[in-house]
């Protein structure tokens, strides 16, 4: 909740940098560069206060109290997919990860485009930038108090669907005003299109972060808790390594496919009847998988449960 405090403020400072014009917009441009490595020093010098001073005094740190840490496994991308082939259960972990990366990947890429062919002024692209960085913040915070009584409720099922079901609704209604852009469509309910798109893309984007902050991330680590270690540890690697780059990678290798060899210079606005089936064929099997494991996990608990008996 305090480190979305830090992105709500570097929201606001980027909006209000993002209203002046020409000159005095580069100057502020130079600024916020130096803003960042400002902070960056900053971080460093906390960061070695902290070792230098903090973890020194008896008062806070106690070395002997300190239980060892388990060196973390490094599993291979050769051995990772081998594990996510032989383990149903990691295998659907993996979904869960790739599912992600691909829909929000795709949803990023063409909100982007979406801005910057209706956003043409630098400002105005920084300034919706801004709002995103605000938006998110304030989002992730409220999806923080909200989260822990989701948890606490409700089944690992639900918890665990929210976050598709968030991004299957609202990415279809920012895909459907975008195809409806590209038909000819102009206005609804007196207000432009492409304007409606980039704050329907804005929202979406924040919204689906940081409940996956909160909901994703949470429900996805208690799925690896009924496992034994040595299945925990390496399954948890594998969907990291394997799993973690292949939802990004695979949504740029489609983006890239599309605008570079099906179409060489086109833009992602040119192939959505290829995107927007793609995004939703993701989407449902990420459904599916959450409903999948659902059974598996229930079980395993199950299981554990017996056995302590």
């Amino acid at each position: 909740m305090i480190a979305n405090i830090g992105v709500i403020l570097s929201g606001g400072i980027l909006g209000s940098m993002s209203k002046a014009k020409g000159a005095e917009f580069d100057k502020n441009v130079r600024i916020l560069i130096g803003l960042c490595i400002l902070f960056a020093f900053a971080t460093m010098g906390i960061f070695y206060y902290i070792n230098s001073v903090i973890l020194k005094d008896p008062r806070f740190y106690d070395p002997s109290e300190v239980k060892t840490k388990k060196k973390k496994a490094k599993v291979g991308i050769t051995e990772g997919i081998k594990i996510l082939f032989t383990s149903p259960y990691i295998g659907l972990i993996a979904v869960l990860v790739i599912a992600y990366g691909v829909s929000i990947n795709f949803t990023e890429v063409v909100w982007k485009e979406q801005m910057r062919a209706t956003l043409t002024s630098a400002n105005d692209y920084s300034a919706m930038m801004g709002r995103l960085s605000m938006t998110t913040g304030v989002l992730t915070i409220c999806a923080t108090l909200l989260s822990t009584n989701v948890l606490r409720k409700f089944s690992w099922k639900i918890s665990a669907i929210i976050t598709p079901i968030v991004m299957i609704t609202l990415g279809g209604v920012f895909f459907a005003l975008i195809l409806y852009g590209k038909s000819g469509g102009k206005e609804i309910f007196g207000t432009s299109v492409s304007m409606m798109a980039i704050w329907v893309g804005l929202f979406v984007d924040a919204l689906v972060k940081s409940i996956k902050y909160c909901l994703f991330d949470s429900t996805k680590n208690m799925a690896y808790r009924p496992l034994d270690d040595d299945t925990k540890t390496k399954g948890q690697a594998a969907v990291e390594v394997i799993g973690g780059r292949a939802g990004k990678a695979g949504a740029s290798t489609i983006i890239y496919v599309l605008t570079n060899i099906v179409a060489v210079g086109s833009k992602v606005s040119a192939h959505l009847y290829t995107v927007v089936p793609v995004f939703i064929i993701t989407v449902v099997g990420w459904i599916a998988s959450v409903c999948g494991l659902s059974k598996r996990y229930e079980s395993k608990l199950a299981e554990q449960a017996a056995s302590k008996k």
